[in-house]
Protein backbone atom coordinates (compact mmCIF):
# COMPACT_ATOMS: atom_id res chain seq x y z
CA UNK A 1 0.00 0.00 0.00
CA UNK A 2 1.22 3.46 -0.83
CA UNK A 3 -0.18 6.94 -1.41
CA UNK A 4 1.08 10.20 -2.91
CA UNK A 5 1.44 13.42 -0.93
CA UNK A 6 -1.95 14.63 0.28
CA UNK A 7 -3.50 11.14 0.32
CA UNK A 8 -3.65 8.16 2.66
CA UNK A 9 -3.96 4.47 1.71
CA UNK A 10 -7.52 3.14 1.91
CA UNK A 11 -6.22 0.57 4.42
CA UNK A 12 -6.62 3.13 7.23
CA UNK A 13 -10.36 3.31 6.59
CA UNK A 14 -10.59 -0.47 6.15
CA UNK A 15 -8.84 -0.99 9.49
CA UNK A 16 -11.29 1.41 11.14
CA UNK A 17 -14.21 -0.68 9.78
CA UNK A 18 -12.61 -3.76 11.33
CA UNK A 19 -12.14 -2.03 14.68
CA UNK A 20 -15.73 -0.79 14.67
CA UNK A 21 -16.96 -4.32 14.03
CA UNK A 22 -14.91 -5.56 16.98
CA UNK A 23 -16.35 -2.82 19.17
CA UNK A 24 -19.89 -3.69 18.06
CA UNK A 25 -19.22 -7.31 19.01
CA UNK A 26 -18.02 -6.36 22.52
CA UNK A 27 -20.51 -3.61 23.34
CA UNK A 28 -23.66 -4.76 21.56
CA UNK A 29 -23.66 -8.32 20.20
CA UNK A 30 -22.22 -10.09 23.25
CA UNK A 31 -24.50 -8.27 25.73
CA UNK A 32 -27.43 -9.24 23.50
CA UNK A 33 -26.32 -12.89 23.69
CA UNK A 34 -26.19 -12.65 27.48
CA UNK A 35 -29.73 -11.25 27.61
CA UNK A 36 -31.28 -13.66 25.11
CA UNK A 37 -29.52 -16.96 25.83
CA UNK A 38 -32.39 -19.47 25.93
CA UNK A 39 -30.70 -21.57 28.62
CA UNK A 40 -30.58 -18.64 31.01
CA UNK A 41 -27.23 -19.92 32.24
CA UNK A 42 -24.52 -19.75 29.61
CA UNK A 43 -23.98 -16.40 27.90
CA UNK A 44 -21.83 -18.21 25.35
CA UNK A 45 -24.53 -20.55 24.07
CA UNK A 46 -22.98 -21.88 20.86
CA UNK A 47 -25.75 -20.95 18.43
CA UNK A 48 -26.20 -17.46 19.86
CA UNK A 49 -22.46 -16.81 19.99
CA UNK A 50 -22.08 -17.88 16.38
CA UNK A 51 -24.92 -15.53 15.45
CA UNK A 52 -23.08 -12.68 17.17
CA UNK A 53 -19.82 -13.53 15.38
CA UNK A 54 -21.55 -13.68 12.01
CA UNK A 55 -23.18 -10.32 12.72
CA UNK A 56 -19.80 -8.78 13.55
CA UNK A 57 -18.45 -10.05 10.24
CA UNK A 58 -21.49 -8.75 8.40
CA UNK A 59 -21.24 -5.27 9.92
CA UNK A 60 -17.57 -5.00 8.92
CA UNK A 61 -18.31 -6.06 5.34
CA UNK A 62 -21.37 -3.79 5.18
CA UNK A 63 -19.33 -0.77 6.27
CA UNK A 64 -16.59 -1.60 3.74
CA UNK A 65 -19.17 -2.05 0.99
CA UNK A 66 -20.63 1.38 1.72
CA UNK A 67 -17.15 2.90 1.83
CA UNK A 68 -16.14 1.43 -1.53
CA UNK A 69 -19.36 1.28 -3.51
CA UNK A 70 -21.42 4.20 -2.23
CA UNK A 71 -18.33 6.34 -1.68
CA UNK A 72 -19.59 8.95 0.84
CA UNK A 73 -16.21 10.56 0.14
CA UNK A 74 -14.39 10.13 -3.18
CA UNK A 75 -11.79 7.41 -3.57
CA UNK A 76 -8.76 7.66 -5.82
CA UNK A 77 -6.41 5.34 -7.69
CA UNK A 78 -2.71 6.10 -7.46
CA UNK A 79 0.01 4.78 -9.73
CA UNK A 80 3.51 4.07 -8.36
CA UNK A 81 4.61 7.15 -10.31
CA UNK A 82 2.24 9.32 -8.25
CA UNK A 83 -0.40 9.81 -10.95
CA UNK A 84 -3.90 9.88 -9.42
CA UNK A 85 -7.43 9.64 -10.75
CA UNK A 86 -10.81 9.33 -9.09
CA UNK A 87 -12.00 5.73 -8.78
CA UNK A 88 -15.37 4.65 -10.10
CA UNK A 89 -17.48 2.43 -7.81
CA UNK A 90 -17.31 -0.09 -10.67
CA UNK A 91 -13.80 -0.98 -9.54
CA UNK A 92 -15.26 -2.36 -6.30
CA UNK A 93 -17.93 -4.71 -7.58
CA UNK A 94 -18.48 -7.90 -5.61
CA UNK A 95 -20.93 -10.77 -5.52
CA UNK A 96 -22.70 -9.58 -2.39
CA UNK A 97 -23.23 -5.82 -2.86
CA UNK A 98 -24.01 -5.44 0.84
CA UNK A 99 -24.56 -1.68 0.57
CA UNK A 100 -27.93 -2.45 -1.01
CA UNK A 101 -29.15 -3.64 2.39
CA UNK A 102 -29.97 -1.83 5.64
CA UNK A 103 -28.03 -3.17 8.61
CA UNK A 104 -30.12 -3.44 11.78
CA UNK A 105 -29.58 -5.24 15.05
CA UNK A 106 -30.68 -7.90 15.74
CA UNK A 107 -30.52 -8.95 12.09
CA UNK A 108 -33.98 -8.80 10.54
CA UNK A 109 -33.24 -8.52 6.81
CA UNK A 110 -33.65 -11.98 5.28
CA UNK A 111 -31.09 -11.15 2.59
CA UNK A 112 -28.41 -10.29 5.13
CA UNK A 113 -29.26 -13.31 7.27
CA UNK A 114 -28.83 -15.62 4.27
CA UNK A 115 -25.49 -14.03 3.38
CA UNK A 116 -24.29 -14.44 6.96
CA UNK A 117 -25.29 -18.11 7.03
CA UNK A 118 -23.25 -18.90 3.91
CA UNK A 119 -19.99 -17.57 5.32
CA UNK A 120 -17.20 -19.99 6.21
CA UNK A 121 -15.51 -19.99 9.61
CA UNK A 122 -12.45 -18.26 8.12
CA UNK A 123 -14.61 -15.53 6.56
CA UNK A 124 -16.50 -15.04 9.83
CA UNK A 125 -13.29 -14.42 11.75
CA UNK A 126 -11.58 -12.25 9.13
CA UNK A 127 -14.58 -10.06 8.32
CA UNK A 128 -13.24 -9.64 4.79
CA UNK A 129 -15.37 -9.94 1.68
CA UNK A 130 -14.09 -10.78 -1.81
CA UNK A 131 -14.05 -8.13 -4.52
CA UNK A 132 -13.51 -8.95 -8.17
CA UNK A 133 -10.56 -6.66 -8.93
CA UNK A 134 -9.79 -5.08 -5.55
CA UNK A 135 -7.46 -6.81 -3.10
CA UNK A 136 -8.72 -5.86 0.34
CA UNK A 137 -5.48 -7.11 1.95
CA UNK A 138 -3.12 -4.82 0.02
CA UNK A 139 -5.56 -2.02 -0.82
CA UNK A 140 -4.62 -2.25 -4.49
CA UNK A 141 -6.35 -3.02 -7.78
CA UNK A 142 -5.43 -6.58 -8.76
CA UNK A 143 -6.72 -7.95 -12.06
CA UNK A 144 -7.57 -11.66 -11.68
CA UNK A 145 -6.17 -14.37 -13.92
CA UNK A 146 -8.40 -16.19 -16.39
CA UNK A 147 -8.48 -19.19 -14.06
CA UNK A 148 -9.67 -16.99 -11.20
CA UNK A 149 -12.24 -15.31 -13.43
CA UNK A 150 -13.75 -18.66 -14.37
CA UNK A 151 -14.37 -19.42 -10.69
CA UNK A 152 -16.88 -16.56 -10.42
CA UNK A 153 -20.57 -17.27 -11.17
CA UNK A 154 -20.73 -14.14 -13.35
CA UNK A 155 -17.43 -14.78 -15.15
CA UNK A 156 -18.36 -12.84 -18.30
CA UNK A 157 -19.02 -9.65 -16.34
CA UNK A 158 -15.80 -10.06 -14.36
CA UNK A 159 -13.83 -10.66 -17.56
CA UNK A 160 -15.18 -7.44 -19.06
CA UNK A 161 -14.41 -5.52 -15.87
CA UNK A 162 -10.89 -6.96 -15.81
CA UNK A 163 -10.18 -5.69 -19.32
CA UNK A 164 -11.28 -2.21 -18.26
CA UNK A 165 -9.15 -2.33 -15.12
CA UNK A 166 -6.02 -3.79 -16.77
CA UNK A 167 -4.26 -0.39 -17.17
CA UNK A 168 -4.65 0.16 -13.41
CA UNK A 169 -3.39 -3.21 -12.23
CA UNK A 170 -1.30 -2.67 -9.08
CA UNK A 171 -2.51 0.88 -8.48
CA UNK A 172 -3.19 1.79 -4.86
CA UNK A 173 -6.64 2.91 -3.67
CA UNK A 174 -6.37 6.12 -1.65
CA UNK A 175 -8.42 8.67 0.21
CA UNK A 176 -7.66 12.35 0.69
CA UNK A 177 -6.07 13.10 4.05
CA UNK A 178 -8.82 15.54 4.98
CA UNK A 179 -11.44 12.82 4.40
CA UNK A 180 -9.91 10.15 6.66
CA UNK A 181 -11.59 11.37 9.86
CA UNK A 182 -14.69 12.51 7.98
CA UNK A 183 -15.46 9.08 6.55
CA UNK A 184 -15.32 7.57 10.03
CA UNK A 185 -18.00 9.99 11.22
CA UNK A 186 -20.16 9.31 8.16
CA UNK A 187 -19.98 5.54 8.50
CA UNK A 188 -20.57 5.76 12.27
CA UNK A 189 -23.76 7.69 11.63
CA UNK A 190 -25.06 4.94 9.32
CA UNK A 191 -25.32 2.45 12.17
CA UNK A 192 -24.93 2.88 15.92
CA UNK A 193 -26.12 0.68 18.74
CA UNK A 194 -27.94 1.57 21.97
CA UNK A 195 -25.78 3.11 24.66
CA UNK A 196 -22.81 3.34 22.32
CA UNK A 197 -19.86 4.76 24.22
CA UNK A 198 -18.62 8.08 22.87
CA UNK A 199 -15.03 8.32 21.71
CA UNK A 200 -12.67 9.20 24.57
CA UNK A 201 -11.64 12.82 24.49
CA UNK A 202 -9.06 14.83 26.36
CA UNK A 203 -10.24 16.81 29.42
CA UNK A 204 -10.59 20.04 27.45
CA UNK A 205 -12.44 18.35 24.64
CA UNK A 206 -9.62 17.70 22.16
CA UNK A 207 -9.66 14.18 20.67
CA UNK A 208 -7.07 12.07 22.44
CA UNK A 209 -5.77 10.48 19.22
CA UNK A 210 -4.88 13.87 17.75
CA UNK A 211 -3.23 14.95 20.99
CA UNK A 212 -1.16 11.76 21.20
CA UNK A 213 -0.16 12.08 17.54
CA UNK A 214 1.06 15.63 18.17
CA UNK A 215 3.02 14.48 21.25
CA UNK A 216 4.76 11.73 19.28
CA UNK A 217 5.50 14.05 16.36
CA UNK A 218 7.08 16.61 18.69
CA UNK A 219 9.18 13.92 20.36
CA UNK A 220 10.38 12.58 17.00
CA UNK A 221 10.89 15.95 15.32
CA UNK A 222 11.43 18.70 17.93
CA UNK A 223 12.52 21.08 15.16
CA UNK A 224 10.09 19.81 12.54
CA UNK A 225 10.67 17.22 9.83
CA UNK A 226 11.09 19.50 6.81
CA UNK A 227 14.78 20.30 7.38
CA UNK A 228 15.51 16.57 7.60
CA UNK A 229 14.16 15.96 4.12
CA UNK A 230 11.45 13.64 5.46
CA UNK A 231 8.07 13.55 3.71
CA UNK A 232 4.70 13.60 5.44
CA UNK A 233 4.15 10.03 4.26
CA UNK A 234 7.23 8.93 6.20
CA UNK A 235 6.13 10.99 9.22
CA UNK A 236 2.77 9.20 9.09
CA UNK A 237 4.47 5.79 9.13
CA UNK A 238 6.79 6.72 12.02
CA UNK A 239 4.03 8.20 14.20
CA UNK A 240 1.72 5.24 13.49
CA UNK A 241 4.50 2.81 14.42
CA UNK A 242 5.23 4.67 17.65
CA UNK A 243 1.55 4.70 18.66
CA UNK A 244 0.99 1.13 17.43
CA UNK A 245 -2.13 2.20 15.55
CA UNK A 246 -2.97 3.80 12.22
CA UNK A 247 -2.74 7.59 12.34
CA UNK A 248 -3.43 9.71 9.26
CA UNK A 249 -1.41 12.73 8.19
CA UNK A 250 -4.55 14.80 8.65
CA UNK A 251 -4.87 13.66 12.28
CA UNK A 252 -1.25 14.60 13.00
CA UNK A 253 -1.66 18.02 11.39
CA UNK A 254 -4.88 18.72 13.29
CA UNK A 255 -3.20 17.80 16.56
CA UNK A 256 -0.29 20.13 15.82
CA UNK A 257 -2.63 22.92 14.74
CA UNK A 258 -4.72 22.64 17.90
CA UNK A 259 -1.54 22.77 19.97
CA UNK A 260 -0.36 25.89 18.12
CA UNK A 261 -3.78 27.52 18.47
CA UNK A 262 -3.80 26.71 22.18
CA UNK A 263 -0.42 28.40 22.70
CA UNK A 264 -1.46 31.51 20.76
CA UNK A 265 -4.61 31.83 22.86
CA UNK A 266 -2.78 31.35 26.15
Amino acid sequence: MYAPEGFSPINYALQWCQERGDRFFRECALPWVAENDPTGKDMFDRDFLEFALRSRMLLIEWLVSNLLQRQPVPLYLSAPSGTTMQASPTFFLSQEMLHWFEFEWPLTDAGLVNIAKKKTAEEILSGKSTYYIFDIQTGCIVVPSETEIQSFPDADAVRKLSRTAAPFDGWSVCIRNEDVDRIQKILSSMFSWPHEVEEITAPIGRPRKQEEAADVYTALFPNGHGALGITWATVEQMVSKALRQSVSIYTIKRGLKMRTDGKSNA
